[in-house]
């Protein structure tokens, strides 16, 4: 009769702990690389191929509300969801922008960039995320100044809820 055995073999705790530390490694070595050597453009792909790939096992959906339609014209639902947003700050969040407006006797609060907030909308949960980030550069026409300024950022505010409820989310 012949037997056959096999044996398994656990790797040893140095193996494992040196894999670990080349993920890690890596892990902060590639996007390091990626900024100094690939062009924003390449990086924006990649980033969003990634996101797009994650999403897809992911039951989160996400509004964009962007502060400018086309860099000229303010959005009026950035600026509605601010006003709300002003009043859902919770106590939580360690950073808050404060403002006094010209012409005003009020003072505004607003959220600091990457910051979230949470909601609740007809018992639905939603989160909210202001969002801030460096872009190229170029010239709008800002109605509140005369002449033309550069513009080289990009705000807005991100609404994640689950996709269960987009049709009840959209409709209100």
């Amino acid at each position: 009769m012949l037997s056959s055995t096999t044996t398994t073999q656990m790797p040893s705790i140095k193996t494992i702990v040196s894999v670990a530390a080349s993920a890690a490694a890596a892990a902060m070595v590639v996007p390091t690389l990626a900024r100094d050597y690939l062009p924003h453009e390449v990086r924006d792909y990649l980033f969003f191929k990634v996101r797009d790939f994650i999403a897809r096992f992911s039951n989160e959906f996400t509004l964009v509300i962007e502060e400018s339609d086309d860099g000229f014209n303010l959005n009026e639902l950035f600026k509605a969801a601010k006003f709300y947003l002003e009043s859902k700050i919770p106590p939580h969040v360690r950073r808050i922008k404060i403002n006094l407006p010209k012409k005003e006797t009020k003072i505004s609060l607003s959220m600091e960039k990457n910051e979230d907030i949470v909601d609740n909308f007809n018992g639905v949960h939603l989160t909210w995320r202001f969002i801030s980030k460096q872009a190229p550069s170029k010239v709008v026409r800002d109605p509140h100044h005369y002449g033309p300024t550069v513009q080289n950022e990009v705000k807005f505010f991100e609404l994640s809820f689950h996709k269960k409820h987009k049709d009840m989310i959209l409709e209100n």
